[in-house]
């Protein structure tokens, strides 16, 4: 069975004080702090410490490049509660890929407006990929006939790597690509740096919540909003702060 990371990190805290979201990630991988998700019923689904989540994603990032992405190119990630969206969502930052969170379907929608819904999502960020949770796998063909994509399927489904470098990310090197909730209109797309994030993380765990070594986060939001997104699994992250996870 899955154990959950500890609150304690054992490091030196740090307050998201990094150049990049992937040095953040290189620091709390030194220490014991992860992101742990949760079933509905509230049972350990997955326990991923950040030094984990660091090597799994960097592994990731090769094959991202392998399945037909070019560095600078978006990637639509369907942002499901669990361990691979966030595997996923930093492989494209290894792999010098801007990811753009995309919600799930709602209850009540049906099928084919959340296709359209997201097939125009990609289009909007001129994504090249799509990848979704395991439970979507049928999913990803129907959306990918209404868009051209290199690549649409899960982390599974992704070819082996080829090798090479990866790229290097600087500070104003685009981070994630963040869409509007879409309540007043059609979600707007909105490119955030890794400087932008880091300055914004800094303010939320320094000046706003003065983050301590014996803090931890829960979060039952969206990993497609920008609180659930930023607010609870990025900046613990650049705190070296363990995280908990809930579907919404």
């Amino acid at each position: 069975a899955p154990v959950i990371t500890p609150t304690q990190s054992g490091q030196p805290q740090r307050h998201a004080d990094f150049p990049t979201l992937l040095a953040a990630l290189a620091g709390a991988a030194a220490g014991a702090a992860g992101v742990n998700l949760f079933s509905l019923r509230g049972d350990l689904v997955e326990a991923l410490p950040y030094g984990v989540l660091r090597a799994q994603a960097m592994d990731l990032a090769a094959r991202l490049l392998a399945a037909g992405a070019a560095v600078g190119d978006s990637v639509g990630l369907i942002a499901e509660t669990e361990g691979d969206f966030v595997r996923a969502f930093f492989a494209c930052q290894y792999a010098g890929l801007v990811p753009a969170p995309l919600p799930l379907p709602a209850p009540l929608g049906g099928r084919e407006a959340y296709v359209d819904q997201i097939a125009r999502m990609l289009a909007s960020a001129r994504a090249s990929m799509l990848i979704g949770p395991a439970g979507m796998a049928d999913w990803m063909p129907q959306i990918a006939e209404r868009t051209p994509l290199a690549f649409a399927g899960t982390l599974a489904d992704l070819p082996p790597a080829e090798g090479g470098a990866l790229p290097t990310i600087s500070p104003d090197y685009a981070c994630y690509l963040q869409f509007s909730s879409g309540s007043t209109r059609f979600p707007t797309g909105v490119l955030v740096t890794h400087r932008a994030l880091m300055a914004n993380a800094q303010a939320i765990t320094r000046d706003g919540l003065q983050v301590k070594a014996d803090d931890r986060a829960v979060s039952w939001l969206p990993l497609y909003h920008d609180m659930g997104l930023v607010g609870f699994l990025l900046s613990p992250l650049t705190s070296q702060m363990s995280v908990d996870l809930l579907p919404t």
